[in-house]
């Protein structure tokens, strides 16, 4: 629901922002008063002359109060709604006392009307049992480290500049259009088209990432595209349609090496090859908006033109290092650390190693430990802290060094413990073994367990299977220990001879060891108790 109040409030931005750009491109909507032609109705031409004004204001500080958390937000949140839903009454009612009745504009009304009913409603669902404290920080990065390239006042500077760039692209453009002759109604309204645009702008970008990946000899791991997800899942691929991400309209691409040793300064044409395809992306469109006169696409050249602007701004503002709200870098943040000398390379080349893990014959046992813990002496908060850890973790458990499993794992739970609402819920599994079967803390498990469990996890793989069939175990459900190990078992059979693979086969026969060496059924204070 979080992701359909931020939609929300971003639209209602949106329409603020394209209602007062209207008006600076048309003096009159806002000078115009009522005339002779409201003779005998001055009061309705005093409401229709102040009505733009008035929704480009509730709209805006709907916006804003939303995404400052103010205390009145749910009050203007739900004013909007309201306007939303009444709206085409009120429509409908006007048209049939002063307006144009054709066929044709009743159409277009109703077309119009029904998006802002469907909107007011969802408002409604959305704001109406909103409590402010329910929702997860908005801004879920890390803190700062030293030497990634961003600067706070660029995050939020960036951001400002891109729409601001939008508006006045797409004011050049009507301008144009209007001088070229082009018609002012175009095939799918503005709203809409935005949308469609952005979509097509990030599918080209990840696309350039992907394919210059794959030339280099790499693997593409995931592929998303707004709601369009793609990833290799179990060795397979497996398409996901996200709803809730329809709107937000992002996108990445997850590629790792195939080879052991591949050089990191391969990453550097992958990474630029996003931009490059938006700027060639951004060069056609606008070559057709250009030469849509006379041509069969001139009824589309607002949409080509939108594709056009958010395609040269997405190729330009890519190369700008800086740090979203989601805790991902720009393509310009990843470039610049991928040159530097310092932990952020060595960041990046554990992931690299980690992802070549998936599919090549590298395991745990291969990572640059040294890089590892340089880099998380520097990077000591958020999801990529707990990450680094839990490949610490991983490297000794695979090497067979107990006492640093355990020390990287704690630091790991410390991290976590810190950022716990932004942990999707497969990070907790390997957690979940490793309280069961290394501590023997069912309640630390249970409660690991649960939180994944609260997450609604939609990915069933081995490490599932293993945390709940170690958690049964130390809860003394033998039975139902034996039934997930088997159904571990039968997942990591099907999955491909990879170092990672292969690492998860073993942490799965040192389960079955124990659940057979040491059948004890216990209930978690017995468990608890057996700590000391």
């Amino acid at each position: 629901m979080q992701s359909l109040r931020s939609f929300l409030s971003f639209l209602y931005g949106f329409v603020s922002a394209s209602i007062l750009l209207a008006m600076f491109r048309s003096p009159r909507l806002l000078l115009h008063f009522p005339g002779p032609a409201w003779e005998g109705h001055r009061a309705m031409g005093w409401i229709a002359w102040g009505f733009l004004p008035a929704i480009a204001l509730l709209f805006g500080v709907a916006s804003l109060t939303y995404w400052l958390r103010w205390p009145t937000a749910k009050a203007w949140t739900l004013a909007v709604a309201s306007v939303n839903v009444a709206t085409p009454f009120l429509l409908s009612w006007l048209l049939s006392q002063y307006g144009d009745a054709s066929a044709q504009s009743v159409v277009n009304g109703v077309k119009f009307t029904f998006l802002l009913f469907v909107l007011g409603v969802l408002g409604f669902a959305a704001f109406w049992n909103w409590n402010r404290s329910s929702d997860k920080p908005q801004d879920v990065r890390p803190a700062r480290v030293a030497g990634d390239g961003t600067h706070p006042i660029v995050d939020k500077l960036f951001w400002i500049l891109v729409f601001a760039g939008y508006f006045a692209g797409m004011h050049w453009w009507g301008r144009w259009a209007h001088t070229a002759g082009l018609p002012s109604q175009t095939v799918i309204p503005t709203y809409i088209g935005v949308f469609i645009a952005e979509l097509a702008v990030v599918l080209v970008h990840e696309a350039g990432h992907a394919l210059s990946g794959m030339a280099m000899g790499m693997k593409v791991w995931a592929f998303v595209v707004g709601p369009f997800q793609w990833r290799i899942v179990g060795g397979r691929w497996k398409f996901t349609f996200r709803p809730a991400q329809f709107f937000a309209t992002g996108g990445s691409t997850t590629v790792v090496p195939t080879h052991p040793h591949q050089p990191l300064s391969r990453d550097i044409p992958m990474i630029l090859a996003g931009p490059l395809a938006s700027l060639v992306g951004g060069l056609a469109g606008f070559w057709m908006v250009v030469r849509a006169p006379g041509h069969a696409w001139a009824s589309w050249w607002e949409l080509l033109a939108m594709f056009t602007t958010i395609s040269l701004l997405a190729f330009a503002g890519n190369l700008v290092p800086f740090q979203t709200g989601t805790a991902h870098y720009s393509d310009g943040a990843q470039i610049y650390q991928i040159l530097s000398s310092g932990p952020w390379r060595d960041f990046h080349r554990v992931l690299r190693v980690a992802g070549a893990t998936q599919v090549t014959n590298l395991r745990p046992r291969d990572y640059d430990i040294a890089a590892v813990e340089r880099s998380a002496s520097v990077i000591g908060s958020g999801v990529r802290g707990f990450m680094l850890r839990l490949l610490a973790h991983s490297y000794y458990v695979d090497t067979g060094q107990p006492g640093g499993a355990s020390l990287a794992i704690e630091q790991a739970e410390l991290v976590y413990e810190e950022c716990v609402a932004e942990m999707p819920a497969e990070v907790h599994y390997p957690l979940v073994t490793e309280a069961a079967l290394q501590r023997r803390h069912a309640t630390r498990a249970r409660l690991l367990w649960d939180r994944a469990e609260a997450k609604k996890p939609k990915v069933f793989n081995g490490d599932y299977w293993m945390a709940r069939s170690a958690l049964a175990w130390i809860e003394g459900d033998l039975d139902e220990a034996r039934s997930a190990w088997a159904k571990a078992d039968g997942y990591l059979r099907g999955m491909p001879r990879t170092g990672m693979y292969d690492f998860d086969r073993d942490c799965l026969a040192a389960l079955k060891k124990t659940i057979d060496t040491d059948p004890i059924a216990r209930t978690p204070e017995l468990a608890d108790s057996l700590r000391g």
